[in-house]
């Protein structure tokens, strides 16, 4: 949300402060999720799992989720399949 304003979820999450880039976007979005970010490794540590695990496992939630993000961007447009609904008329 790029007025400013919190989510509707509670979550406290502002967005950045323009839909545009800008050079203290990625930094103003660490600053944005760190509050729950943190809350996340407590809850995860209160559970059981120590700092290291919960780390790891962060670490490579993030690095799947990059992956994917990578797949849909290298990923050619999907074509009329030959079903008629594009050709249709």
């Amino acid at each position: 949300m790029a007025d400013g304003t919190a989510q509707a979820d509670g979550s406290g999450v502002i967005g950045p402060i323009t839909d545009e880039d800008y050079s203290e976007r990625c930094l103003d979005c660490q600053a944005d999720l760190a509050p729950d970010f943190c809350i996340l490794v407590q809850r995860a540590v209160n559970a059981g799992w120590t700092e290291d695990d919960v780390a790891s496992a962060l670490f490579e939630l993030a690095r799947a989720h990059i992956k994917v993000l990578m797949a849909e961007r290298t990923r050619p447009a999907p074509r009329d399949q030959g079903h008629g609904w594009a050709s249709a008329g």
